[in-house]
């Protein structure tokens, strides 16, 4: 099961660095190489301008779980890094810059632009907040998921904060019970 853990936790480094690739500009070597073989040089796809979605700050909270989810998503999409630093628990904080390190890249780097980035830009459905003490729980689903998942959340010094270490120790759970019962 430990080559279980390292071969999850390897895609899951290639998920939080994941990069969308571009067509490669036309260059006067691919234009002779096109040319050589007799067919009209490939032009690059030209990307329509994505509109700007951004979150007004005054929007921010953590004064509920839901809050602080929603408020993570907001900073994220508005890659404001320092606003998401401060909603990341300190474990899982720590859980970031460990990654970051690994990979030869930044925290801001990871927090703005991996897998905790918001593709559709918008803020999940989020039901079912559950508190108990310093741990809460919220559920949370976008449009490109099947199902809602749970995202945990803790309170440190009066603030909620998400706990991403804590989701990705819970996903891995889930995937290796899941793969005991095949």
């Amino acid at each position: 099961m430990n080559n279980f853990k390292l071969v999850f936790i390897a895609v899951l480094a290639l998920i939080i660095s994941a990069c969308g690739g571009s067509a490669e500009p036309e260059t006067p070597a691919n234009a002779n190489a096109a040319r050589a073989e007799n067919r009209a040089p490939v032009e690059p796809e030209k990307e329509k301008p994505e509109p700007e979605v951004s979150y007004p700050r005054e929007s921010y909270s953590q004064k509920t779980p839901t809050d602080a989810y929603k408020t993570y998503i907001m900073a994220t999409v508005n890659g404001d890094a320092e606003t998401v630093k401060k909603l990341l628990s300190k474990a899982s904080l720590e859980f970031v810059e460990k990654s970051a390190k690994e990979q030869g890249r930044t925290v801001d780097e990871l927090l703005t632009g991996g897998a905790v980035q918001n593709e559709s830009k918008k803020i999940p459905e989020v039901r079912n907040e559950k508190i108990d003490g310093k741990n809460a729980t919220i559920e949370f689903k976008d449009e490109s998921m099947p199902e809602y998942l749970k995202m945990p959340l803790v309170k440190e010094n009066g603030e909620w904060k998400v706990a991403l270490d804590k989701f990705m120790q819970e996903l891995l759970q889930q995937l290796q019970n899941d793969l005991q019962k095949v």
